[in-house]
């Protein structure tokens, strides 16, 4: 791990009883850097925060913060800044006083967390508000509340858990941006867990993607959508739609896929293929053009068996000749668009095809 890391967490390993949560589990991040630990429930993404908070211990593996073990330093001597779910906000106490409480705790002198406080509810753009009660606050505004009070403190590294997950979706997706823009402009390197897959690519440098206590893929948000490792990658980040074929010819860097006896296509061969193998293909909606049925060569065939507006695109699933089904998302403004019933040619560019072995479905 590079020096300039600012945390680090390495090949940790954790049991409760007979069950194992984490195997092996290793990551590092950058200052001002901000990864997203994503994944179902029971992923064990709680549990690697929990340790990092130092709420957990590991059985094995260390946690490091600017490059020095935090294996035995208590929660409170770690230098993290921490917003949860649940705002925990006290109700009796000014929104000025909650931001401040941290820092009254740590004995800090009156003026100075004055200082910060004013800082800190200024940068969440919450100034004005500083002696309502959390009862006078809508909850986005309650959770910024909890994020300033967090970076009172001056962490070296800020932890949220599922923080938006209480809020509806209008709100979350405007906290979304909120967020990102606090933690840019405090430039704090950040450990954000989420099960909402939409909000780690919206907001992250880095997505951990957790499957069974390990993890699955790490990268970039469009790495992890655009080229996923895994037939679990490739269904937990984004939509797709998955179809069961076969390898019917190889030729060069191509290999011919039969869908159905009516249907086959040409994608991008992988070492893997053989002749007759057997595969799941993935495609990603916005990846598949709609037009005419008999319009343009070598287009797939199928009929339309649901439709739905949902503003600037409209949600198609077309049917293939074999009964299976392709999702497509053609924009609202684009002059075809075909009704249920319709009989249409999907077209789809053989590198937009992702294709898995069958081993490698979860």
């Amino acid at each position: 791990m590079s020096d300039c890391m600012s945390l680090e967490i390495l090949n940790l390993r954790k049991s409760f009883g007979a069950a194992t949560v984490l195997s092996d589990i290793s990551m590092s991040a950058g200052r001002g850097e901000f990864i997203s630990l994503v994944g179902p429930s029971g992923c064990g993404k709680t549990t690697t925060l929990n340790i990092v908070a130092g709420f957990e211990a590991p059985d094995v593996g260390d946690v490091k913060i600017d490059g020095v073990s935090m294996l035995g330093t208590p929660s409170y001597r770690r230098k993290l800044g921490m917003v949860f779910q649940s705002h925990a906000l006290f109700p009796h106490m000014t929104i000025a006083e909650n931001v401040g409480f941290g820092l009254a705790m740590q004995h800090v002198p009156k003026p100075e967390v004055a200082e910060r406080v004013g800082e800190a509810l200024a940068m969440v753009k919450l100034g004005a508000l500083a002696d309502r009660y959390p009862r006078q606050l809508s909850g986005g505004q309650q959770q910024r509340v909890g994020i300033a009070r967090a970076l009172t403190v001056r962490p070296k590294v800020l932890l949220m858990d599922e923080p938006l997950s209480s809020l509806d979706a209008k709100l979350r997706r405007e906290m979304q941006v909120e967020i990102r823009r606090i933690q840019q402009e405090v430039g704090i390197t950040t450990l954000y867990v989420t099960h909402d897959q939409e909000e780690a690519l919206t907001m992250s440098d880095c997505i951990v993607l957790m499957n069974r206590g390990h993890i699955e893929q790490a990268g970039r948000p469009e790495e992890l959508y655009k080229a996923p490792k895994s037939l679990f990658a490739a269904s937990f980040i984004g939509e797709s739609s998955f179809l069961d074929a076969n390898v019917e010819a190889l030729s060069g860097e191509a290999a011919l896929v039969r869908i159905d006896p009516a249907t086959q296509v040409e994608i991008a061969r992988a070492p893997w293929m053989h002749p007759n193998a057997r595969l799941q293909l993935a495609v990603r909606p916005q990846s598949v053009g709609i037009r005419s049925a008999g319009a343009g060569e070598g287009s797939i065939e199928g009929v339309v068996v649901s439709r739905a507006f949902v503003g600037s695109v409209i949600r198609y699933v077309i049917a293939l000749p074999g009964g299976q089904e392709v999702q497509a998302q053609p924009s609202a403004q684009q002059d075809f668009l075909p009704e249920i019933g319709d009989r249409v040619g999907l077209s789809i560019e053989r590198p937009r095809w992702m294709a898995f072995a069958p081993e490698k479905a979860p």
